[in-house]
């Protein structure tokens, strides 16, 4: 019988039974997802290419959204001012909900909002300025995301789990 024990995600992710920690970071990403230990047939457990793959993939994702995103990547508004503002997950969702409660003409102008470090403010005027701000902060996002979608790309072209390692390095030693 070719059989091996394997963790298996509700989303088809396959993760050696000795490889916990990508299991537990698959998970950390996916909160949604169910992971159980199952037997499955050894023609459907991933390569070891794969299996190293994949955990680049999630250890350059975690360092993307954790961080770079939540403590390293700021973004400028408005230009040239000086004023830094957050890009991590709450910051995008603060902001989110400011253009949304703007929609429902809920913001009072002008709107005080405070940088990063809470050291400093800038008094949003109006619907544009608002607009204006949010693009800044998404375009460094944006910029961030694309940034390590290439170390990714990078990653899944390797040919050896060498050269999958090497690929991810750069962006993994980013501070």
């Amino acid at each position: 019988m070719a059989t091996k024990m394997m963790f298996n995600c509700s989303c088809g992710a396959l993760f050696d039974i000795g490889n916990a920690t990508g299991m537990e970071n698959h998970i950390d990403i996916h909160i949604a997802h169910a992971v159980v230990e199952s037997v499955v047939h050894i023609s459907t457990t991933p390569t070891t290419l794969t299996t190293v793959q994949d955990a680049l993939i999630v250890q350059i994702r975690i360092k993307r959204d954790g961080d770079r995103l939540e403590n390293d990547v700021l973004a400028e508004y408005p230009a040239a001012s000086g004023k830094m503002w957050r890009c991590g997950r709450e910051s995008q969702s603060d902001w989110s909900s400011l253009v949304s409660m703007e929609s429902q003409g809920l913001v009072v102008y002008p709107f005080r909002a405070y940088t990063f470090d809470e050291r400093d403010h800038y008094d949003i005027a109006d619907g544009a300025d608002l607009t204006a701000a949010v693009a800044a902060i998404s375009m460094a996002v944006l910029t961030e995301r694309a940034l390590a979608q290439g170390y990714i790309d990078a990653v899944l072209a390797a040919t050896d789990e060498g050269d999958a390692e090497d690929a991810a390095e750069p962006y993994l030693a980013m501070t």
